[in-house]
């Protein structure tokens, strides 16, 4: 008699159902509507960021001068560019 044939090791891992084919990509990302996006609090509309990445002793020294100046960094960074505007002959902008 002949020995029962063994299962082989992708029988043994294969699902019992098969698998329900992938959703298309455009069901599965939501589309971005006014509602899903986050929303900008007033004090920021019309604005744009303008950031940088500084060694942490200049965020110090910085954070530092606008608590001596008893105003904020964004205050700060402000009057650092209108400074630096005006030493190329440009008007300030804040």
């Amino acid at each position: 008699m002949a020995a029962p044939k063994k299962k082989s090791l992708i029988d043994a891992v294969a699902p019992a159902t098969p698998a329900s084919p992938p959703e298309s990509r455009e069901q599965s990302v939501p589309a971005l509507t006014p509602s899903s996006q986050k929303k900008r609090p007033p004090s920021r509309k019309g604005k744009s960021f303008v950031g940088g990445y500084f060694d942490p002793a200049a965020a110090k020294e910085l954070k530092k001068l606008a608590i001596d100046l008893d105003i904020s960094q964004e205050a700060a960074i402000a009057q650092a560019l209108n400074m630096l505007l005006e030493s190329h002959g440009k008007p300030p902008v804040f």
